[in-house]
């Protein structure tokens, strides 16, 4: 009984705690299927939507000035973050609530709608009255808010369409999150052109990003309720290890996560100006792209994980494995050809936006750890260690970036990330490169090793033949195992199996 409350992401068996698991094929099968087909769902969907968000500022850029770009980035920016408080980190732990919730699940993601929403709308009116009595940079959002209901709005609307992402990943429906994601971003990228040619207004971009979802949270949420969410009740649910306080812990470290990225744009431009904070913008929309692709795949994998019981197996430890190359792979090549890419944005973007890449790309692997490693500890019930590694990325970011940039420019705040990142990256690699060796090593005990040899497979073969009862396979004449003679009439040559 003690295995089960120890933590899968302690290590192998015997040396940090990680026990052996004995599961039914059906379900470690459906469970490995799922892992992939989540995993590539969502990959696909993070190459989909990073691109289509790169080419809408792309052309964001070149249809409206560098003031007005940078000013729609930080409204946006601004409403990412106000909807990230209102989510109450929702977003990443329903992937652990909504498999041991089951048959209840449509009520509780009901219910945390709800908070959600009304929190939403309150502090979206709260955010949209306040800040032009703040700071005069932003005394642009003042005429055009006949809108302080408008903007709260945006704010709900972008809450539960980042809610039901997680609720499609957790209930196995990966699939369709594709699909959406690419509505909004053609749909987006095409209102970005009706608002030019109807001259919207100063605020034609930050409309284009946010009116599709009207189009998007109804339908996507119905199917959400009446479908995905009931056929929970088929699918079988380890038991899970006990924990009390992790969601207390994952939401601290959720708030930190917040304050130290969705802000930063806004900062910039409060301390910058609105050029500088464009300059600074488009670089971190495409590092953020690799981000927000991470922790969707980390819904998923935590959502198999919780079904698992928390237990890492071999399907998703190699699945974390190759994610991590992967992302490795593509900042490596986004780092070589950052000029050429900022160049895509306009001239304007070719002199100090390709260091600030670079910078922020530097970052991206380690960040990757880090989400990985919360995804497995969220299954596990960790939230200590997701705490600590999020409020020391954020507490070094913003410590830092808030010192240099000053002095620098957005060059410090892009230090002050790659520094924070990579301080927490290396704290949560202490805790994953344990929990996926114990994950790869677990598969071993159901596989023959070369010193066991023809004997080991023999009785691999004998114990799933064991329910048939006794045969000429699996017992001699005088009824022993074939095992116990001593001496075997025709031993097999040397290499058979």
């Amino acid at each position: 009984m003690a295995g089960a409350a120890e933590s899968p992401l302690t290590g192998p068996a015997g040396e940090a705690g990680l026990t052996a698991q004995v599961t039914p094929a059906g379900g470690a099968a459906d469970r490995a299927r799922a892992i992939r087909r989540g995993g590539v769902s969502l990959i696909i969907n993070g190459a989909a939507t990073g691109l289509l968000g790169i080419l809408f500022w792309v052309v964001a850029a070149r249809l409206f000035g560098r003031t007005a770009l940078g000013q729609n980035a930080a409204l946006i920016a601004g409403m990412v973050t106000v909807s990230g408080f209102a989510q109450l980190n929702y977003t990443r732990s329903l992937s652990s609530l909504i498999p041991s919730a089951r048959s209840g699940a449509v009520r509780l993601v009901g219910r945390i709608y709800l908070v959600v929403s009304v929190l939403s709308l309150v502090l979206g009116a709260l955010f949209a009255a306040v800040l032009p009595e703040v700071s005069s940079r932003y005394s642009y959002l003042r005429p055009a808010f006949l809108a302080i209901p408008g903007f709260a709005l945006a704010v709900a609307l972008w809450s539960i369409f980042t809610l039901e992402d997680t609720v499609l990943a957790s209930t196995r429906k990966a699939s369709i999150i594709p699909a959406e994601n690419g509505f909004f971003g053609l749909a987006k990228l095409g209102l970005l052109f009706v608002l030019f040619a109807a001259r919207g207004g100063p605020l034609s971009v930050f409309l284009a990003w946010v009116l599709p979802l009207v189009l998007i949270v109804t339908p996507i949420n119905i199917y959400n309720f009446r479908r995905a969410l009931p056929a929970l009740a088929n699918l079988p649910v380890e038991p899970a290890p006990p924990s009390e306080r992790w969601v207390k812990f994952d939401f601290a470290g959720y708030m930190f996560w917040i304050v130290g990225t969705s802000p930063l744009p806004f900062l910039v431009l409060g301390f910058l100006g609105p050029v500088k904070a464009a300059g600074f913008y488009l670089p971190l929309t495409v590092v953020t792209a690799i981000d927000v692709v991470t922790l969707n795949v980390g819904n998923a994998i935590t959502a198999e994980v919780t079904r698992n019981g928390g237990r890492v197996d071999r399907h998703a430890a190699r699945f974390v494995v190759g994610y991590w190359l992967l992302v490795v792979a593509g900042s490596i090549l986004v780092v070589v050809f950052a000029p050429q890419v900022m160049a895509i944005f306009g001239r304007h973007y070719r002199s100090g936006s390709p260091v600030a890449l670079r910078l922020l790309l530097g970052a991206s692997a380690a960040r990757a750890a880090m989400f990985l490693m919360n995804a497995l500890a969220r299954a596990a019930g960790k939230g200590g260690r997701i705490l600590l590694v999020q409020a020391t990325a954020s507490v070094l970011t913003l410590g830092i970036g808030l010192t240099l940039m000053p002095e620098i420019g957005t060059q410090g705040m892009a230090i002050g990330w790659l520094v924070g990142s990579l301080t927490a990256g290396v704290i949560a690699l202490w805790w994953l490169i344990p929990s996926i060796y114990g994950g790869l090593r677990s598969a071993e005990s159901t596989t023959p090793t070369p010193e066991r040899g023809r004997r080991g497979k023999r009785n691999l073969r004998l114990g799933n033949r064991a329910s048939a009862g006794p045969s000429r396979s699996s017992t001699g004449r005088n009824g022993r195992h074939p095992a116990r003679h001593r001496h075997a009439p025709h031993p097999p040559k040397r290499g058979a199996t």
